[in-house]
């Protein structure tokens, strides 16, 4: 008797756990394809997916991946297929998709190979929408991109500093100030260095660490060649959660001419 339900509670269990695997594939916010592992034909689609690229169930099933409309203009799709046949797990991080009405949309996809019973091999990939996420981060670029050319077009030598004067970042109008070829030579000098006598520089980190601020102050800066220009500086100090400096933000004039005159 109990050789009799031994294969009968084999069944139910296989039987419950396909049940829970569909309901996980039915349900999964995130795009699921099972492909044939040696054709490359799409053999099921969950809903999620369906919905994303606007392609019905039965346009999707029976096609190879490369002949669905988002998959088209994708120049590699067969060598990438190629490559997960060989590997058994392909990713990408960000994959551009065109969804059936013409929408643009952003896509992680990630592919591996399993065996199922009977040795039959499938392809499972999984599509997850970064849409929201790709259009942030592209406009943190292009903000990062107008910032630095703003930085760039600036007059005055503009930087960027560590707490302790190391340079970050700077513009030519400061390399130039300061006698250096260029920016990347600007670079390799830390900002306290450049001030002429040591009591300048105490005054400089004192009052940005006391204050987090230091306005039109004057400055006597040491060109590259030894020489000096005098300068007005503006500079900010940007605090850390626990109110620690980390950041230094500053610009310098050029008040040579002016120092000249009233002399």
């Amino acid at each position: 008797m109990q050789e009799e339900t031994e294969p009968k509670h084999a069944e139910e269990a296989l039987r419950a756990s396909e049940l829970r695997y569909r309901r996980l594939f039915e349900t999964a916010k995130d795009g699921i394809l099972i492909l044939d592992a040696h054709t490359g034909q799409i053999t099921d689609v969950n809903p999620f997916l369906v919905n994303l690229l606007g392609y019905s169930y039965d346009e999707c099933i029976g096609t190879p991946l490369w002949e669905i409309g988002p998959f088209k203009d994708i120049k590699e799709c067969k060598l990438a297929f190629l490559e997960l046949q060989e590997k058994e797990y392909i990713r990408y991080e960000s994959l551009p998709l065109e969804t059936k009405d013409g929408r643009s949309i952003a896509v992680e996809f990630v592919s591996n190979v399993y065996g199922l019973n009977g040795g039959t091999r499938v392809i499972q990939c999984n599509i997850r929408d970064i849409t929201k996420r790709k259009q942030a981060e592209d406009a943190r670029h292009r903000s990062d991109e107008e910032t630095r050319r703003f930085f760039e077009a600036n007059p005055a030598g503009s930087y960027v500093a560590s707490p302790d004067g190391r340079l970050i970042t700077c513009n030519s109008a400061f390399a130039r100030m300061l006698g250096f070829a260029s920016v990347e030579e600007a670079m390799k000098v830390d900002l306290v260095s450049l001030y002429s006598d040591r009591a300048s520089r105490d005054v400089f980190l004192g009052r940005l660490k006391e204050k987090g601020r230091l306005e039109h102050n004057e400055a006597e800066l040491r060109r590259k060649d030894g020489s000096l220009v005098h300068a007005v500086e503006n500079a900010a100090g940007m605090f850390d959660e626990r109110g620690e400096l980390a950041e230094i933000q500053g610009c310098l004039m050029d008040s040579s001419e002016r120092q000249t005159e009233q002399q």
